[in-house]
């Protein structure tokens, strides 16, 4: 048990292959969401991240809703926009280098839902591309605060309205403030936002216009990311990480931390379909392997198998990390025995066994007493 899990002065460009967006990349990054943002929500409910779902960042199931997060470094630096250039060069890189820095520490980094509903723009994608946001958190913010008081003047109104599931479960904006250790970026008397830069309200040009104002906006931003690294230090001291495994940060050029090993993604072999069969006992992972073998090249759904098996959702996506696990250890490969596809209507996941794996776990299974279909 590690005590002090989470880095503060991290940088988590050291540990993303060249070229690639530490957000995506990193898998420090992705350990620390995981293990500061799976607590009880304000309401007391506990909300875990799991990062064993295929295709999703950070994974959450429960009676409150399916959410797949994503990371998002919030505090731009604008030292690589065109448009600040003329700003930016006026500036020694050195101190440039220093902003940039402290921008990919956990302070900097927050986690937002990450699927596109109904073909449209995420929150990340949207605050990025809004011409009245520019990217900048505190106005991002402000635009939350507004949604949880219903106020129409909104850039990101329909946006979060999209991710409603989402915000509900922090239940107005002090909740969602407290959870994510927002406090220095709202003003607690008024629960108004503390902007970097003097605003008085959308429409406004959003980018700093002078040497002066953006000093002034990164202060307020760097000031804003210390306080909220210290905020994150004194709540894990409070609070460490229950049953959390140690966590060696690799260096650059090894981009896998020591428990994340890359394991190849080949398919199971007949062999080890039959080795399976002895080896999982989880009565979810049999109910689905059955049942796929059962009805060969037919999308079987979440709600299918946990029918079938009397378990719930969030059970069935315990086991399948589970499932996870047990292949990395016993075989050496990231693979399910079975394939994960959206069912056709989109409205869940469903499994599926070919012919032939279908016809390897009857085989391995045949001399068991038959289960009821």
């Amino acid at each position: 048990m590690i005590t002090d899990v989470i880095d503060t002065t991290f940088d988590f460009r050291s540990d993303t292959p060249p070229g690639q967006d530490p957000d995506a990349c990193s898998p420090t990054l992705r350990r620390y969401h995981q293990l500061l943002w799976s607590k009880p929500l304000p309401n007391g409910t506990p909300f875990e991240l799991d990062v064993t779902t295929p295709y999703a960042y950070l994974h959450h199931l429960s009676e409150f809703g399916e959410f797949f997060l994503t990371s998002d470094a919030v505090i731009p630096t604008f030292t690589r926009w065109r448009i600040m250039k003329h700003i930016i060069e006026q500036i020694p890189e050195a101190e440039n280098e220093a902003f940039r820095t402290l921008g990919y520490t956990i302070g900097g980094m927050m986690v937002f839902p990450g699927n596109q509903v109904d073909g449209k723009q995420t929150i990340n994608a949207a605050r990025g591309m809004h011409p009245q946001i520019r990217d900048r958190f505190d106005l991002t913010l402000e635009c939350i605060r507004r949604y949880y008081r219903g106020e129409l003047n909104n850039p990101l109104r329909d946006t979060l309205a999209r991710y409603a599931d989402f915000f509900r479960l922090f239940g107005d904006l002090a909740g969602y403030v407290d959870f994510f250790h927002l406090q220095d970026l709202v003003d607690e008397a008024s629960s108004t936002v503390k902007f970097f830069t003097p605003f008085g309200d959308f429409g406004e040009w959003v980018l700093p216009a002078s040497l002066d104002a953006y000093l002034r906006y990164r202060r307020r931003a760097m000031e804003f990311i210390e306080s909220r690294n210290r905020r994150i230090a004194a709540y894990q001291r409070l609070r460490p990480p229950s049953a959390v495994e140690e966590f060696t940060v690799a260096p650059r050029g090894n981009v896998q931390a020591a428990d994340e090993q890359e394991y190849p993604r080949d398919p199971l072999s007949a062999d080890e379909f039959a080795a399976l069969a002895s080896l999982v006992t989880n009565v979810v992972i049999r109910g689905v392997l059955d049942l796929c073998a059962r009805r060969p090249g037919e999308c079987v759904s979440y709600k299918q198998i946990c029918e079938y098996t009397g378990r719930s959702r969030p059970g069935l996506i315990a086991s399948l990390g589970g499932l996870t696990r047990l292949v990395k250890k016993r075989f050496g490969k990231n693979s399910w025995p079975f394939d994960l596809h959206r069912t056709a209507d989109g409205s869940d996941w469903c499994f599926r066994l070919d012919d032939e794996r279908a016809a390897w776990w009857m085989a391995a299974t045949a001399s068991e007493e038959d289960v009821p279909p």
